[in-house]
């Protein structure tokens, strides 16, 4: 019997979780200074609301609709103008979440073969979804000079004849970082479209301060946003997102006629988180506040704890993660002895593709009582040479 090359499981298991699972077995306590899942950070959220929104007898009734219900495509289009975008409800697709839309626009925009451009640092998702659909990812770097930015000969080195998008993650994961108005265009000045991953875009690292998106710049370019619940909400159970369609009508049209008719062969989208939308949507507000006390609080305790070490804390502009920068030659090796003598968790920048060694990403969501139990055990470490 022969299986196929694309879903073969990836190699040997990495040792450092190896040494979390042996760690495990023998109960030992580890702290988990990455985990990334909102619905156990303690946050005083989600409220009953959340259920009540589902209590709809509407959904009862199925109702076959591959872009997406049209009452959910337009409570959609009517919350995010008022954020400030140009939306109407024919611009919105409705999916179960960005990891579809990401594989159904690959198979839109590429051939076999094709690539896109991706950034680096960045999420190691990235790197399945292409393998499934048969394309090639070439990186493009994120430098960091005080701030992140683009590296822009980058770019251009990555880019060849068949490139068919670039894709931005701005609020970046795990850097923090968002593009600005110029890198965007200059982005777009190669020619292809730009898929845009904005699902921190409620994320801000300060108070009320709002990330850019690429849908107020792109007008006259081909693009495409995504967005979800899952971070809006804190709620990544709730299996919702949406991809923006912008850019020229003639693009926009053949795109949205495509995906339907890839998405009528899939239907993932739930019904009843469709018909809840409005009510959920309401509650955001109630999610972001919860979410911005735990990230400022646990990024003032990170701060506080690495003031004045040889740990730096680099700077972010939203979402759920922090950077260190750590004196080190082997980001990995330095993980596996905190996890190893102090039972704590670190992500080495090796797992994002970061250039050279010396990074952890931590994340945000974790209580500030255990970033400080957590920074003095990297000291300690550290200490030890």
């Amino acid at each position: 019997m022969r299986l196929s090359k694309r879903s073969e499981l990836p190699g040997e298991t990495h040792p450092l979780a190896l040494l979390r699972e042996k760690l495990a077995g023998e109960g030992r306590e580890v702290l988990d200074w990455s985990h990334g899942n909102p619905t156990t950070a303690k946050l005083g959220w989600p409220t009953p609301a959340v259920v009540d929104a589902f209590a709809k007898d509407a959904w009862l009734a199925y109702e076959p609709a591959p872009l997406g219900l049209p009452h959910a495509r337009e409570a959609l289009a009517t919350h995010l103008a008022r954020e400030g975008l140009s939306i109407t409800a024919d611009d919105v697709v409705v999916v179960a979440s960005t990891s579809e839309a990401y594989a159904n626009l690959f198979k839109i925009l590429c051939d076999a073969g094709d690539n896109v451009l991706v950034p680096a640092p960045s999420y190691p998702l990235f790197d399945e979804l292409a393998r499934w659909e048969g394309i090639e990812l070439r990186p493009y770097r994120l430098a960091y000079a005080g701030e992140w930015h683009v590296d822009l000969a980058s770019v251009r080195a990555a880019c060849n004849e068949r490139t068919r998008a670039i894709l931005v993650v701005s609020p970046n994961n795990p850097t923090g970082s968002c593009l600005t108005e110029d890198e965007l265009r200059l982005l777009a000045g190669f020619g292809v479209p730009i898929i845009a991953d904005e699902v921190f875009c409620k994320a801000p690292a300060k108070g009320n301060a709002r990330t850019l998106s690429a849908r107020t710049v792109l007008h006259d370019h081909a693009h495409v946003v995504l967005d979800g619940l899952s971070k809006r909400l804190a709620l990544p159970q709730v299996k919702c997102g949406w991809m923006l369609l912008g850019g020229p009508q003639a693009f926009r049209r053949e795109l949205s006629t495509r995906l339907e008719y890839a998405l009528d062969a899939q239907l993932a989208l739930s019904v009843p988180v469709q018909h809840a939308l409005i009510d959920l949507l309401a509650l955001e507000a109630n999610a972001a506040e919860a979410l911005a006390f735990r990230i400022t609080e646990s990024e003032r305790a990170l701060r506080s704890a690495f003031s004045g070490t040889i740990v730096s804390v680099l700077e972010r502009q939203a979402g759920w993660c922090a950077v260190l920068r750590v004196p080190c030659d082997d980001d990995e090796h330095l993980a596996m002895r905190l996890l190893d003598a102090h039972g704590v968790y670190a992500m080495p920048g090796a797992f994002f593709a970061f250039a050279g060694a010396g990074f952890l990403v931590v994340s945000l969501l974790t209580d500030p009582a255990e970033v400080k139990r957590a920074a003095v055990a990297l000291l300690d470490v550290l200490a030890e040479g």
